[in-house]
């Protein structure tokens, strides 16, 4: 009992003290008093291990430079006491101690003095000055409530903007009064730092009506029990979404409420019916006006997630100083930016599927009839590509707007006319021809710069990339040729991203299907194929069905061609186009590289064609081009250094300007200040790609890798999956045994190239999410998976172990002496042979002497 008494009595005083310290005008810890300062003679010459990074920082500075031992220290409490009591060095020093008391600990910093016969107090009453400039600010509760009651009051303005104005004004570091407090500080903080307006931060229920007036009570009551009645719930997704699919507008909505009423109620106008609702930007100015009374909105569903790459901004550092670079030659350059739209899906004859758009503007419809319908998306072969291509009109500033332009959009069948880097090359070079040449051959401008997503036919490191670069270079006779693309999962920085939701106009609410083919066998063929595979197989089985095919899908081409021609974008009509035919596409690009490669390039497969194989190729290449990960560029000789290409192709621009005409620096890193070098620092200078996040060969385990921990065994692996990015072939894990059903998913998903090192194997919400699962803290520069040469349920085919191909493995002698030496090898090719790496060993063999 006499030990509760003294404790109540404790707290009882430590209630007291904490009262009487909120009250207070001054803090509780001042600069003034809560602080030491001892000098440190100097000691033996050899500094102890434990203090050795903290003397190599200390030896980089000058006289009477502080440092922070805030990441030198332990982090153990006591070892920490003994670490700072025991430090000496072979010259003076002087340590200064802040205790900032709250279980904070103490700031320790320390620095070099001079011979006791040069020091002077009012050098360290400088280092003193510094110190407390950089140090934490507190400020008590009763100045910050002071603060806040004087101008909330007069001005009006709420307490939460006034506590981040105090913390901006002082420097106040002191944590909030509850955790409430602190989410809403850190709400505060974020709006007013991304929003245009920051006056507009304010409770959107504040003006929900006025209570005492109930006249219009019958018609919300009416609304709310509408509302529960008809939301829809989509089953497909976890999480329960409520929209509208049953009221074209607002007053479609107040003329349905008031028939389910008696004649006589009252009615809302349509404006005071609309702010009734939640605002679709809740940071707009009119957003003050909506009372949110109902959760529901007027909103268009983002289908696309911004996932984050490691090197994000290392890659919008590059697309700022192609921006640069294209303003600095903006009269003689022209820039376009391509990507290609999602797939159009294509349903069977007489079964129209939907294109899957989600509806920017509902469409009208009649209430009652027929409905607007379509087949589920989800069981389709046929689909359509259109590829967009942006010629941008460059501004006079990078940082003005890059999105006035043209856009040229071709409609291609992803079967028998698949995207690929030389189809794209062809169609370009046709697209410029017909917008930015005076003669129908050459471009008026001989600088091109081409900005693309990561796909694999825009991939800067891929072989048949670069061979359709040079291609497309030799083709329209430039002087210059750059290509730059975003990192992986960022192509929405793409401009030409801007014109997707243009052209989805012309596909919201519409449902396609292609015709039958004329022969009704090769119709059956076709339908009982189940993949786009299977179909291509079928093609080289059965003469005459990929012509009968394309013929069924000329018709909706030319329907799509049709409605994207009737869009405008900038008040530009959008240009369609029709596809190249295969026979063309061999035809520039062969009649282009034979000027390189000579009468060589006719027997060659250009698809599996590798620079080496060539010798003149892989000269002009050593000459002409400058290769990086996210970057490939090519460019004539300089005047007077001609080779025999550029004597045939001589340069177009003035010599002037060809003089200052520079390769696209790679973004430096400023260690410094911490951010990429700005453009002309670096214009002109010789760098790499070195500064690249994904150039360090490191794994991380991301949160999905720590909770899928045990499925990355031997004993789980079910299949591979290939990175399109890299090349590698990733291990796919599973808890059970595949089903046709995930086979098949597996197989789309490799169809449609939608897998990289890094991300997820099926996007969050669909039904196979976590359950066949890769490792998503590897990146494309990371070695192969172990697993992948142990796997118990699946074997694989070897595979190098560095760079993941299967082609020219190496067996020699070096190999053979290994296996000799180690129980697992693991298999190199002869690319990463020549380049210096080792095969990758384990298990060491043990060998036992015999006993004498």
């Amino acid at each position: 009992m006499e030990a509760m008494m003294k404790y109540c009595h404790f707290l009882e005083d430590q209630r007291r003290r904490t009262a009487t310290i909120h009250a207070s005008q001054d803090p509780i810890r001042s600069f003034k008093d809560d602080w030491s300062l001892r000098t440190i003679e100097k000691g033996m010459d050899k500094v102890n291990d434990t203090y050795q990074s903290v003397h190599h920082a200390l030896v980089d500075l000058d006289l009477y430079k502080p440092l922070s031992l805030m990441d030198y220290q332990p982090d153990e409490r006591y070892m920490r006491r003994h670490w700072i009591d025991e430090m000496v060095f072979p010259y003076p020093v002087a340590m200064y101690s802040y205790h900032q008391g709250n279980g904070l600990g103490n700031l320790v910093f320390i620095w070099k003095l001079a011979d006791k016969d040069e020091r002077r107090d009012v050098d360290t009453i400088m280092v003193l000055n510094e110190i407390k400039e950089n140090l934490p600010r507190f400020s008590t509760r009763a100045m910050r409530k002071e603060f806040i009651q004087r101008y909330s009051d007069s001005a009006g303005i709420k307490p939460a903007i006034l506590r981040d104005v105090w913390r901006f004004l002082t420097g106040d570091e002191a944590a909030a009064e509850s955790s409430a407090e602190a989410t809403i500080d850190s709400r505060v903080a974020d709006f007013l730092l991304n929003a245009d307006d920051p006056e507009l931060f304010y409770d959107l229920r504040k003006n929900n009506g006025r209570p005492c007036d109930t006249r219009l009570d019958p018609f919300w009551e009416e609304l709310a029990k509408f509302l529960d009645e008809q939301s829809v719930v989509d089953e497909r997704r976890q999480e329960q979404h409520m929209f509208l699919p049953f009221a074209i507008s607002i007053e479609d909505l107040r003329d349905k409420i008031a028939s389910r009423l008696p004649p006589d109620s009252a009615i809302p106008s349509i404006s005071w019916l609309m702010l009734q609702f939640w605002p679709s930007n809740p940071y707009s100015k009119c957003a003050a006006q909506y009372s949110g009374r109902y959760k529901v909105k007027f909103a268009v569903q983002q289908r696309i997630f911004r996932a984050q790459h490691e090197d994000s901004a290392y890659c919008a550092a590059q697309f700022k100083y192609l921006k640069t670079l294209a303003c600095q030659f903006k009269d003689y350059s022209h820039m376009i930016c391509v990507d290609d739209k999602a797939i159009v899906p294509i349903g069977e004859p007489d079964k129209p599927v939907s294109t899957g758009v989600r509806t920017h503007n509902s469409s009208l419809v009649p209430l009652q009839g027929p409905t607007l319908s379509a087949l589920d998306h989800d069981f389709h072969i046929a689909g359509l590509i259109p590829s967009v291509m942006q010629l941008v009109d460059i501004p006079d500033d990078p940082n003005d707007s890059f999105y006035n332009s043209k856009i040229v959009v071709t409609v291609k069948d992803k079967i028998f006319q698949p995207s690929n880097a030389f189809r794209h090359s062809v169609e370009t070079v046709h697209h410029l021809r017909e917008m930015a040449s005076d003669d129908g051959v050459n471009m008026n401008k001989p600088i091109l710069f081409l900005f693309s997503d990561g796909g694999p036919d825009h991939r800067t490191n891929f072989n048949t990339v670069k061979l359709a670069a040079v291609a497309l270079f030799i083709s329209l006779d430039l002087d210059m040729y750059v290509h730059a693309r975003t990192a992986p999962s960022q192509s929405y920085v793409n401009p030409a991203e801007r014109a997707m939701s243009i052209l989805n106009l012309a596909l919201q609410n519409v449902a396609l299907a292609r015709e039958k083919l004329n022969n009704p066998h090769l119709e059956r063929v076709i339908r009982s194929q189940s993949s786009i595979k299977n179909v291509r197989s079928a093609a080289q089985k059965y003469p005459g069905l990929q012509d009968e095919y394309c013929d069924a899908m000329s018709p909706v081409i030319q329907l799509l061609n049709e409605r994207f021609s009737r869009l405008k974008y900038k008040g530009e009509s959008v240009i369609t186009m029709y596809p190249v035919s295969e026979d063309e596409i061999q035809d520039m690009i062969k009649s282009s590289l034979q000027i390189v490669m000579g009468d060589e390039v006719k027997e060659m497969d250009l698809s599996t064609l590798k620079i080496k194989d060539s010798s003149k190729l892989k000269d002009f290449f050593d000459k002409h081009c400058q290769e990086r990960h996210y970057t490939f560029q090519i460019k004539k000789c300089p005047v007077g250094q001609e080779c025999q290409y550029c004597n045939l192709c001589p340069v177009n621009l003035p010599e002037a300007v060809f003089a200052d005409l520079h390769f696209l620096p790679d973004p430096t890193f400023d260690d410094v200040l911490k951010k990429f070098k700005p453009f002309d620092e670096v214009y002109g200078t010789m760098t790499t790609d070195e500064c690249r996040a994904s150039a360090k060969n490191k794994v991380t385990k991301t949160d999905a890798d720590k909770k899928n921990e045990k499925l990355f065994v031997a004993a789980k692996v079910r299949s591979q999956v290939k990175c399109v990015e890299c090349g590698k072939p990733r291990v796919v894990y599973s808890a059970t045994k595949l089903t046709e059903g995930e086979k098949r998913a597996l197989q789309r998903c490799q169809e449609e190239l939608t897998y990289t090192c890094g991300s997820s194997l099926f996007p969050e919400g669909t039904n196979l999410f976590g359950k066949l699962v890769v490792r998503e803290g590897l990146a494309c520069i990371n070695t192969m998976e172990t697993t992948y040469y142990s796997g118990v349920a699946a074997a694989f085919k070897p595979v190098c172990f560095h760079c993941g191909t299967g082609e020219s493995l190496v067996d020699n002698a070096d190999t053979q002496n290994l296996k000799q030496l180690f129980a697992i090898v693991r298999p190199i090719c002869q690319g990463c042979f020549d380049k210096g790496l080792q095969p990758s060993t384990r298990n060491a063999n043990q060998v036992t002497k015999k006993r004498k």
